[in-house]
Parts: C-alpha cells; sequence; structure tokens
C-alpha cells in the first residue's frame, strides 16, 4: 500500500473544499495532507484505517482526521451495489485557514483545541453524531458564507460536547509539520512504500532526503512519532493487513510478500500492532 502526500485545492473563490463523491467503491491509497478532513459516509460498507487503527465504517460513519494524520477508506469491490453504492461527504481545510490572528481569539480557543485532538482522530458517535450528520451532509448544498458559517457551527458542536469523541489512534501525537516538512515526509514515503520489502537501511533514506542519518533520525520521530525502523515495520504490518482483508493468500505467502524474513517475527509483530494474530485478524473481519 502506497502511503501518499495528497495535494487539496480549495476552489479559486473559497477557503475550503466541500464535495460529495459518489463511486462503485472508495479504494484511495493510505495518504495524509496538511489540511484537516471532516469525513462522513453516506452509503457502503468497508475498512477504515486512521494512524494506526483500523476499524470496520459503515452508512452514518462520521470522523475528524487532524492534519498530516494518515487515513485509508477501502471498500471490497465484490461487495459493490452499482456505480453509486460507495458514498461519502468530504470537507477539507487548513487548521489556520482563516488566518491565524482569527484562532487567537478566545471564543475559538475550543475549536482550536478541538483540531488539536483530531491529531489522532476522532470519531463522532452517539447523540452527537445523530445531531451533526445531517448538517454535515448538508453542507454541499451550500456555498460562500453560509457554507463557512455552517462548518464552524459544527465544529463548535463538536468543540463543546461532553461526550460523543472517540479517540481513534492511541500512539502519542506527532511533532507539528509545516509544509516544508510535509515536502521532506512525502520522499520518505515514497522510498519506504517503493522499498519496504527489501532490508530498508535508515542511512539510503536519509541519503534521499539530503540529510545525515542523525539528523534523518531526530527529524522523522519528532515529525511522525516514532522510529523509521518502527514506521517500515508497520508498513509492512498495513500492506499484510490489507491483503489479509481482501485476498485469499495463504499468511505464510503474505508474511514473506510483505518483506518479513520469517513466519515467527510476522506474527509476533502483527500482534503487537494489532492485538490479534494474522488468522484471528482475517477470520474477525470474515464474521462481520
Amino acid at each position: 500500500m502506497k502511503m501518499v502526500f495528497e495535494e487539496i485545492k480549495p476552489p479559486a473563490d473559497a477557503s475550503l473544499l466541500v464535495h460529495r463523491d459518489e463511486l462503485p467503491v472508495f479504494d484511495c491509497p493510505f495518504h495524509f495532507h496538511p489540511e484537516v478532513e471532516l469525513t462522513l459516509i453516506e452509503g457502503s460498507c468497508g475498512t477504515r484505517l486512521i494512524g494506526g487503527c483500523m476499524e470496520r465504517f459503515e452508512p452514518g460513519d462520521l470522523v475528524l482526521i487532524g492534519a498530516n494524520l494518515p487515513h485509508w477508506y477501502y471498500n471490497d469491490p465484490a461487495e459493490s451495489l452499482g456505480e453509486r453504492w460507495a458514498r461519502s461527504v468530504v470537507v477539507q481545510f487548513r487548521p489556520d485557514f482563516l488566518g491565524k490572528r482569527f484562532w487567537l481569539a478566545r471564543e475559538m480557543a475550543a475549536i482550536h483545541q478541538l483540531l488539536e485532538l483530531a491529531g489522532r482522530g476522532l470519531k463522532v458517535v452517539g447523540d452527537l453524531r445523530e445531531e451533526v450528520a445531517p448538517r454535515v451532509e448538508h453542507l454541499p448544498e451550500l456555498s460562500g458564507l453560509e457554507r463557512l458559517l455552517e462548518l464552524l457551527a459544527i465544529l463548535h458542536k463538536l468543540a463543546a460536547a461532553e461526550s460523543g469523541l472517540v479517540t481513534l489512534d492511541q500512539a502519542e501525537p506527532a511533532g507539528r509539520v509545516n509544509q516544508h516538512d510535509a515536502l521532506r515526509l512525502e520522499k520518505v514515503f515514497r522510498v519506504l512504500n517503493e522499498r519496504f520489502t527489501e532490508e530498508l537501511a535508515l542511512g539510503e533514506v536519509a541519503t534521499a532526503i539530503g540529510m545525515t542519518p542523525t539528523s534523518f533520525s531526530r527529524f522523522f520521530r519528532q515529525k511522525v512519532g516514532k522510529t523509521f525502523q518502527s514506521a517500515l515495520i508497520e508498513t509492512r504490518i498495513i500492506e499484510a493487513s490489507q491483503q489479509l482483508l481482501t485476498t485469499d493468500l495463504p499468511v505464510t505467502e503474505i508474511c514473506y510478500a510483505c518483506g518479513f524474513n520469517n513466519l515467527s517475527n510476522f506474527n509476533r509483530q502483527f500482534k503487537r500492532m494489532k492485538g490479534v494474530s494474522p488468522r484471528a485478524f482475517r477470520a474477525g473481519f470474515a464474521q462481520q
């Protein structure tokens, strides 16, 4: 699975992007971008990966994804019921899309904190979801200032809620990432995802982005919140998870195809990250 940097360009007359997708399936790459994303699933079911959290999703699923938090939505093509089966409303905006001074206002403190917490991914559940989801669903029908004010009202509602927000990624939040950092990380993830099945050394990747191994190691850990070696192993596990869910390949074949040298290490690393063995993981999702 490729983890890619996605460039998002709002319309010339807007500071945020709102769109409704109607597709046969969701099959986007594992990607990240500096924009915050609010995603409402209107139709279909499948697998959602946000940071290190993999879960099933279904109609009504509503998630707030923070800036530069990698994510992925996937449907099995065999489940598709038509060209408009996979439907969603997606809202994307930069954390400072209204200007940095705007967020210094005391009235915006709660929303600013909400967007910080979204760095781990926030799932909206229960009564809060029932109240907010219809408003998100209505956003594509609005435009201009009316759309902007409604988005702020939605964010305010989420920020003021005493319950109904579930943190998805339990890892420590990564360091702040600016545009320059994001471009560097894009190069890193390109190398990582093109060569994760190989014995990929940290020094090779450091050289590819013009850094010393020591500087790169410190940069990566600060911005991504984990070591490069951990990211390499997780990339292999993510690919293995996808193959377990979307193919009938034997576990042993998936193990070696994803870059692991032996089955016992693969099973150990998979259980450490997912909490269950590869076979149990595949069986658990097959029963849902």
